[in-house]
This record gives structure tokens, sequence and C-alpha cells, in this order.
């Protein structure tokens, strides 16, 4: 019994470690972020590879703009994804993608230009 038990845990704490998936860790702007001036870029980091599917921002009460992507291709950990500036108000930046451990990913952040 005890060799059971200690056989479904280990295959527990097992599989647990093989569904990390990668984690935005830093954005820039930063989430919640005050700014006095526009970015001309959305800097995201995460923790591991990841292929960027979709990466969408509104403005204020605007219209959701889709970030042009086309340059990014690979999985990859750091991505810099040029944008144009919108003026003051808020920003909400959303993603979607996939995780090189094939999961779907999303979330968001966002930011204020005051």
């Amino acid at each position: 019994m005890k060799r059971t038990l200690l056989t479904v845990l280990f295959a527990f704490l097992s599989g647990t470690a093989a569904v990390a998936h990668s984690l935005l860790e830093t954005t820039l702007p930063a989430h919640e972020a005050a700014l006095t001036d526009a970015p001309t870029e959305i800097v995201m980091n995460f923790t591991s590879g990841i292929r960027l599917t979709r990466v969408s921002m509104t403005h204020a009460d605007e219209t959701r703009v889709d970030l042009n992507l086309s340059e990014f291709r690979d999985f990859i950990s750091d991505y810099v994804i040029p944008l144009e500036p919108m003026g003051i108000g808020a920003y909400l930046v959303e993603w979607r993608g996939l995780g090189d451990d094939g999961h779907a990913l999303n979330g968001s952040f966002a930011f204020t230009v005051e």
C-alpha cells in the first residue's frame, strides 16, 4: 500500500513539473504603469519560449487594434513589438500564444499615458 501511494505521489509531482507553462515575466511598460509619453513599442519577456499568435491593444474606449507579429515566427521568450502611439489615456494589451510545451496561453496588462 505504501509503495502504491508513493508511486502515485511521485507521478503527480513529476507531472506538475512537466506542465510548467511559459509565464509572462515582465512587460515594458510595466503593468499599471503611469507614463508621461506614449510608448513606441511593447516589450514582453516570458520565462520560456512562446509563439505569440495575437497581440491586440485597446486605447481608451476606441476599437481594439491588432499589433503586427509578422516578423515573429519562432518560439522565443523576448518580444519587442512596435506600435503607433495613440496619445493620452488608458491602454489595455491582450495577448494569446502557444507555449513551447504545446499549451495555449493568454493574458493581458494595462498602463496609462497621462
